[in-house]
């Protein structure tokens, strides 16, 4: 049987319907515990992230930039730049028009 892959970690259904087993819960039950993990992990990695001040520093000396242009300085994937992105967003690094990412400044007007 192959795992599926939730949110970037693979979860083993014969392992949900063994630790439902085990735990005697509902699969159901076992399940929503797993994801649950799974999920925290995923919130725990977004804020440890190794590169994260680098990008910060980037984004910082740019006038903009997009998505590519990060997947391609920092040679990553579309899905980690977006949660750098994110992540830039909710610190307040960065604000976004139609796709492009421009540093908090005075030069920049919407």
């Amino acid at each position: 049987m192959k795992p599926k892959r939730v949110a970037d970690k693979y979860i083993n259904v014969r392992a949900i319907k063994e630790y439902a087993d085990t735990h005697n819960i509902s699969f159901r039950k076992a399940l929503h515990e797993v994801l649950g993990i799974v999920v925290d992990e995923i919130k725990q990695f977004e804020y440890s992230d190794l590169i994260y001040e680098n990008v910060v520093r980037y984004a910082e000396t740019q006038n903009s930039f997009t998505v590519d242009m990060l997947q391609d300085t920092f040679d990553i994937g579309f899905a980690r730049a977006m949660r750098l992105i994110d992540k830039l967003k909710e610190n307040g690094f960065i604000q976004e028009k139609s796709g492009v990412y421009y540093p908090f400044s005075d030069r920049y007007k919407s």
